[in-house]
C-alpha cells in the first residue's frame, strides 16, 4: 500500500501545513518502536516527504506524556520474565532480549534516517523525554521545548545500559568529560539546564498547539537554500561515527 504524507491511525497523525510536514505521536510511542510494521510506516513516511519537493521540513511532536517514565516502566514490565507490575520494578536482571533488541533496532533505524534526511527536522517536546528517545531528539536539526520539558536518564533506575545512542549524542554535543559527568551524576536535566548545555535551541511557551506549527513553518520556510548541503557535510562524519557506535552496542549487548 502506497504511503501518503497525510494519514491517521490509532498511534499517529500526519498532516501538511504549507511547506511543513507534521508527524504527531498520539499515544503509546513505545508500541511504535516495538512493532516492525509501525516502525517501517514511519520510515516510509519520511521517504515520501523527502521526495516531495514542496516540503521543506518536518515537525515531530506528540502528547507530553508519551515519552516519559510511566510508559517506559510499562514497556519494561513487558520485557521482564516475571509478572510483576510496573510499579514494583527495580533493577532488571532477566528480560525478553528479543523484544528489547527489536525496540533498540527500530529506534536506531529511526535515528539513522533523521541523520541522513536531507531536509530540516524540528523536534518539539513539552514534557519529560526518557532515555530511549533522547538520542532521536538530539539527532534532529532544531529542538524546541517548553519550560516543563526535561530529559530523564531513567535507565539508571533499572540497571540498564543507555539505549537510543544517548552516550554517543551527549559526547558529540558536549565532549567526553561532560557527557560522562552528566550520565554518572544526573538523573534528570530540566529545560534551563538543557538550554544552557546547548541540547535544545529555544524554550517557548505556546498558548495553543497551532503556535508550534506556525513557529516551525516559519523556520523551515526561512532557512537558507544551502541547508541541505550544509547538513550533508556536517552530518557525514557524525553518521559514520554513529554507525560505529551502533556496531559496538550490538557487540556488547546482543
Amino acid at each position: 500500500m502506497e504511503t501518503s504524507i497525510e494519514f491517521e491511525n490509532n498511534l499517529v497523525k500526519t498532516s501538511i501545513n504549507d511547506a511543513l510536514a507534521i508527524f504527531e505521536f498520539k499515544k503509546d510511542a513505545f508500541s511504535m518502536i516495538t512493532d516492525v510494521d509501525e516502525g517501517y510506516k514511519l520510515l516510509d513516511w519520511l521517504n515520501v516527504v523527502k521526495m516531495d519537493n514542496s516540503i521543506k521540513g518536518v515537525l515531530i511532536h506528540g502528547n507530553p506524556k508519551l515519552f516519559c517514565e510511566a510508559p517506559y516502566e510499562i514497556f519494561l514490565s513487558k520485557i521482564r520474565h516475571d509478572d510483576l507490575c510496573y510499579s514494583s520494578l527495580r533493577k532488571i536482571k532477566s528480560m525478553n532480549f528479543d523484544l528489547r533488541k527489536k525496540q533498540i533496532t527500530i529506534l536506531n533505524n529511526f535515528t539513522r534516517n533523521i541523520l541522513k534526511f536531507p531536509k530540516m527536522i524540528i523536534a518539539f517536546f513539552s514534557g519529560c523525554v526518557v532515555t530511549p528517545f533522547i538520542g532521536s531528539v538530539l539527532a534532529t536539526d532544531f529542538k524546541l521545548a517548553t519550560n516543563q520539558a526535561s530529559f530523564s536518564f531513567a535507565h539508571k533506575k533499572y540497571g540498564l545500559h543507555p539505549t537510543g545512542a544517548l552516550p554517543f549524542f551527549l559526547t558529540q554535543s558536549l565532549g567526553i568529560s561532560k557527557a560522562k559527568n552528566l550520565l554518572f551524576t544526573k538523573d534528570q536535566l530540566n529545560s534551563e539546564e538543557l538550554l544552557s548545555l546547548g541540547l535544545i535551541d529555544i524554550i517557548i511557551s505556546p498558548k495553543d498547539p497551532k503556535e508550534i506549527i506556525e513557529y516551525s513553518r516559519r523556520i523551515v520556510e526561512d532557512k537558507s537554500e544551502s541547508f541541505t548541503s550544509t547538513k550533508q557535510l556536517t552530518n557525514k562524519i557524525l553518521y559514520e561515527d554513529y554507525e560505529k557506535f551502533m556496531e559496538l552496542e550490538s557487540q556488547m549487548y546482543f
